[in-house]
């Protein structure tokens, strides 16, 4: 019986909760047979929170600094070190292509790099030019290059060819259940009557959570009982606990922290509010169309993530009020149960079933290309 490929995963850091690439990284787990694939993760840079049952390795570069011409020989190093089949760099910047170059020189015949959003996210001109060079450098680095969404793809590879890959999910387990939605609610102390906003990511300031506390206030101001579901923890959350307190709405902000059965959550909301600065195709979003949810989204969110008619868009200059308004048009008032339905028969159609997701991985995964 042959070995298992050994699939190595490439975060620019592994920090608290859990964001697309770490819910990417699980899908992919979750999709792949275990028997012909030996999943790890290596974070290029500091690793903090826990490893969430997954082979977590890192920090691989330790000067700290990702793209410094010391980190290279780091990268190089463990690659050497661990001998992976595959290299699969998750990353938005130009930090991935060089990991990929990395992986190049010490002999990894198959090097996926993996666009997951639509931004540098800085508008440092110093780290805009770095970014700049390093695309150009190593753009060729690469055997495959994949890509959450057009604009995420076009974002770090420009005309360079790519694929991309949906975010492919259990369907059937994001599925509305009333069950869920009662149990939820019940733990988190929200009466059944109120209407509740719920946000995923909180606290990573790319989700500009401190916006939907801001929309919070607004439906409480209105006389709305009204409650909000913070999914996840960053760098901003003790910020955002405090923005709570000061504005008054603390009691009806229910901060979760992170959570390993995102679904059920999805069933107590009401509708999901997602204020991001920018964005690829989150997973999320696909979580919570499955789900039947109502969604009202940023602009700087890819058109591509509305598979089902559930999103609405609106640009982040828009007022608070105008985010209000569209929240209330957004929500119908016809059964969830079938809107779920309808949403999981068309993310299956679309190819955004675990399934679809095995499909492509497996495909991209024996692409060796030796340089």
């Amino acid at each position: 019986m042959a070995a298992a490929k050994k699939v190595m995963h490439v975060t620019m850091r592994w920090g608290c909760g859990v964001g697309g690439v770490k819910r990417f990284i699980h899908n992919a787990v979750e999709a792949l047979p275990e028997g012909k694939y030996r999943q790890v993760v290596a974070s290029l840079g500091p690793v903090s929170g826990d490893d969430q049952g997954l082979t977590v390795l890192g920090p691989v570069v330790q000067s700290g600094k990702l793209a410094g011409g010391r980190s290279v020989g780091d990268m190089v190093r463990f690659f050497e070190r661990e001998l992976p089949d595959v290299v699969h760099i998750h990353c938005n910047n130009g930090a991935g292509l060089l990991c990929a170059e990395a992986a190049r020189r010490a002999g990894v015949g198959i090097r996926v790099v993996h666009s997951h959003n639509s931004s540098l996210g800085s508008d440092e001109l110093w780290k805009r030019a770095g970014d700049a060079t390093l695309k150009l450098l190593y753009s060729g680095a690469p055997t495959v290059r994949v890509a959450c969404s057009k604009v995420a793809g076009d974002w770090l590879f420009g005309n360079k060819p790519y694929t991309i890959i949906r975010n492919g999910i259990d369907l059937d387990k994001f599925a509305f259940s009333h069950e869920q939605r009662m149990a939820v609610r019940e733990a988190l102390g929200i009466p059944e009557e109120a209407f509740a906003i719920g946000l995923v990511g909180a606290g990573i300031p790319v989700k500009n959570t401190a916006f939907a506390i801001d929309i919070l206030t607004r439906l409480r101001e209105a006389g709305q009982e009204a409650r909000l579901v913070l999914l996840g923890e960053g760098e901003e959350s003790a910020m955002l606990a405090q923005k709570a307190e000061v504005l008054g709405v603390a009691p009806w902000t229910h901060f979760t922290g992170t959570v390993s059965d995102a679904w059920r959550y999805y069933s107590a909301m009401d509708c999901l509010v997602m204020p991001s600065f920018y964005e690829g195709l989150p997973i999320t979003l696909i979580e919570a169309q499955a789900n039947g949810l109502p969604c009202v989204v940023s602009d700087a969110v890819s058109q591509e993530a509305d598979i089902t008619g559930l999103l609405t868009f609106l640009p982040l200059s828009a007022a608070v009020q105008t985010w209000v308004e569209a929240i209330h048009f957004a929500v119908p008032a016809g059964s969830r149960s079938n809107a779920s339905e309808s949403s999981v028969s068309r993310l299956r159609s679309a190819g955004f079933s675990i399934g679809d997701l095995r499909e492509r991985l497996i495909d991209v995964y024996m692409k060796e290309v030796r340089s």
